[in-house]
């Protein structure tokens, strides 16, 4: 039985003994702040960051965060690009930033 949805969930509270009703709770709480301070500690999703690589035909290497620049920096050609507020990087080749 699929367990996805709320409704599911709550059917299968019902039959679950009152004490492993508490620890499912506590544990979806848990899980639940971690993802937030996860996504806190990112500027891009991490399912997109996965995907991006360096706009720039002879390099198209993964980038990393650099969190207090608020910019993406390529791990190959080193060149930076801005990150704004929504977590949408600017990947233009002409607003690219060099090296530091």
């Amino acid at each position: 039985m699929c367990t996805g949805s709320a409704a599911g969930r709550a059917r299968l509270d019902v039959l679950r003994p009152e004490s492993q009703r508490d620890e499912l709770v506590a544990t979806e709480a848990e899980d639940s702040m971690q993802a937030k301070s996860s996504r806190a500690a990112s500027l891009v999703p991490t399912d997109l960051l996965e995907i991006l690589c360096c706009p720039f035909e002879e390099c198209r290497k993964p980038f990393r965060e650099l969190l207090a620049e608020r910019r993406l920096e390529c791990t190959g050609c080193g060149k930076r690009y801005v990150v704004d507020e929504h977590g949408t990087p600017n990947l233009l080749r002409e607003e690219a930033e060099p090296p530091a």
